[in-house]
Formats: C-alpha cells, structure tokens, sequence
C-alpha cells in the first residue's frame, strides 16, 4: 500500500516566508517525486498535468512550456457544466489543455520553448496580469454549435480574430534573451515539459526548421540549450514532465518508445545537477 504525503508543506523556492505560500497537499508517494530540491510529477501525455494542478490548488502561475507544440487550442467540453462558474472538470486532450488552465486561473502567465525551433525557439505567449509589452489573454465559456449539437467551449477572448488565431497556432513574441522573461517572485513558477521537446516522433514539432533534423536525433543538444536557459532562471516550484506515449497506438505517440528511457534519464541527469544545490 502506497504511502500517502498528508499535509506536505513545500516551501516555495520561488516565493516569500509568507505562510499562505506553504501549500498542503495530498499526492501518493510514488507520484510526487524530486529532481534535486524541486518536486516533479511524471505523467503520460501532457494534458494529465491539468488533473494535477487542480489536486495541487495551483493559482496565478507563470509557466514556462517546454513542448514541440504550444498546447493552446480551443476545448469543447463534453460534460454539463453546472451554472455557478462552469466548475465542472473540462475533458482535455494534449493539444488544448492550456486554455482551461488559464480560464480557471491556475495559469495567469504562459511562455513556450520549443527546441526544434530556431526562428520562435522561445516565445511569449501572454499573460492575464498587467504586465508592460505583453500580449493580454483572457479565456472564456461560451456556446458553441458543432455536430453533436450546442455544446461549451473554452475559448480565447478580448483579442482580434487574428491573435487568436496566432495563440492557437502557438505564434507569440519572440524573445531573445532570458532576462526578458518576467518571473515575479510572488507568484509560482511551474515548468511543463513535455518529452517530445527533445525528442518528437514523425516530424511532429511546430516550427519545425532545423536543417537535417527529422526531430528524434540530436535531442542531447536539446536538452543541454534548454538546461542552459533554466539556468538563468528561478528555480522552479514544481516541474512537470510528460512522456508522450500516447494510448498505444504509433499515431498519437509523439515520443519513440526505443527512446523513452534515454530522453527521461538524460533530462533526469541535467535537471538534478542543476536544482541540486
């Protein structure tokens, strides 16, 4: 029987001694695991991570995306919502997650690296907050009438038709430099990273435009640009990593099984010496 974490507080490295930032949670032991002094929580495909950030009560999260697609489509939900602020959980898949997370407030801030990209390798999605020369997002509810009828759908609002478009494509401002990133201190700092950022099967990465790269080789070079960038960063609250092995069939695996365990234990190595001391 799994030993359960009962009212863990994991002082936030990335916030102040105020007590309202010790979260109590309860997760499985062999779920909530640690990469030097930051927990980490592994799933299968990405959008599984929104289950947890709802156990967890995360709010106001600025997140830095790690993926070989921006994970920011639209989400038409399947389950009736109850009238008192749509409360219900969404029913995600791996390409839209992003939006309901931002709608509920658990995500208020949302940068994307992609390491198959050399022209928008790192870019700024937006935020909610009142931040100067950032792109402003809201999410919405609204109806939405596909073939099985009227149903709801989350969905970006207060932008034009062409910035959203651009979101959901995954196009933001390109950054340059690190120091552009805004992190406040107040505020939790999760990284999502998906596997397939360093490793994605079948060519299947957004701005996909390195030379000779078919996107499965040279993912140590990968992951080295992407420990080099962290490094000029906050440590994490939390770090989430998904495997992207699908639901057992090829097409929808965007991780190569035969490389599964090279990736993880190659991200594992650098990420534990970096958050180590």
């Amino acid at each position: 029987m799994a030993v359960e974490l009962s009212k863990v507080s994991l002082s936030s490295s990335n916030s102040s001694n105020d007590s309202s930032n010790s979260y109590d949670y309860k997760f499985q032991i062999n779920e909530l695991q640690f990469l030097g002094s930051v927990p980490v929580i592994y799933v299968n495909n990405h959008d599984e991570i929104y289950d947890k950030w709802e156990r967890l009560k995360l709010n106001n999260s600025t997140l830095l995306h790690i993926d070989a697609h921006p994970d920011t489509e639209h989400l038409t939900l399947c389950e009736k919502l109850s009238v008192n602020g749509y409360k219900s959980k969404p029913i995600t898949n791996v390409g839209n997650f992003l939006c309901p997370a931002v709608y509920h407030g658990i995500v208020s801030s949302i940068y994307w690296l992609n390491p198959h990209s050399k022209e928008r390798r790192l870019q700024d999605l937006g935020t909610t907050r009142v931040e100067l020369r950032r792109r402003k997002i809201r999410a919405k509810v609204a109806p939405y009438l596909n073939n099985n009828g009227n149903n709801l759908h989350y969905q970006w609002s207060n932008l034009t038709d062409k910035e959203i478009v651009d979101l959901r494509n995954g196009k933001g401002k390109v950054i340059e430099s690190a120091s552009d990133l805004i992190i406040p201190k107040e505020n939790l700092f999760i990284l999502g990273i998906d596997l397939d950022a360093f490793c994605c099967s079948q060519g299947q990465t957004i701005f996909h435009n390195e030379k000779g790269n078919n996107g499965v080789t040279d993912y140590i070079s990968r992951i080295q640009l992407t420990n080099d960038l962290l490094r000029q960063l906050p440590i994490p609250d939390f770090i989430f990593i998904a495997e992207s092995q699908g639901y057992g069939k090829m097409f929808d695996c965007f991780v190569p099984p035969t490389k599964l365990k090279y990736v993880k234990e190659s991200l594992e190595l650098k990420l534990g010496e970096l958050y180590s001391s």
